[in-house]
């Protein structure tokens, strides 16, 4: 599915239902820019972990690769009904890439969807 069909697939569920979980988080899923909007630094969103990062040096905390991180986000809301899982039939992708059920079982961490 293009990210187009996917944005708008987003928008109509959310308009129908604005207490969605993802209702707020929609400015994230901007449309697609053009051209030299694409330059544009204010048109581009940051994240940066640097400060996380730095804080936790030398600790024993661990953060997990952010593909991780998310898979075991939406498995917990999934399993707690917060979120429907995808209807049967459908296209289900995970974030990233499988490696991270592997990577995830070798930290002997519960698995993830």
């Amino acid at each position: 599915m293009s990210y187009r069909a996917w944005r708008k697939e987003l928008l109509e569920v959310v308009k129908h239902s604005l207490n969605h979980a993802l209702a707020p988080f929609l400015p994230l899923f901007q449309e697609e820019a053009s051209g030299e909007e694409l330059l544009v630094p204010e048109y581009q969103l940051r994240f940066d972990w640097s400060n996380t990062q730095g804080a936790l040096t030398g600790t024993s905390t661990f953060c997990p690769p952010v593909d991780e991180l998310l898979n075991r986000y939406l498995a917990v809301l999934m399993e707690s009904g917060f979120l429907d899982p995808p209807p049967a039939g459908s296209q289900q992708t995970r974030v990233g890439t499988p490696s991270i059920t592997s990577y995830h079982n070798r930290k002997g961490l519960p698995p993830l969807l």
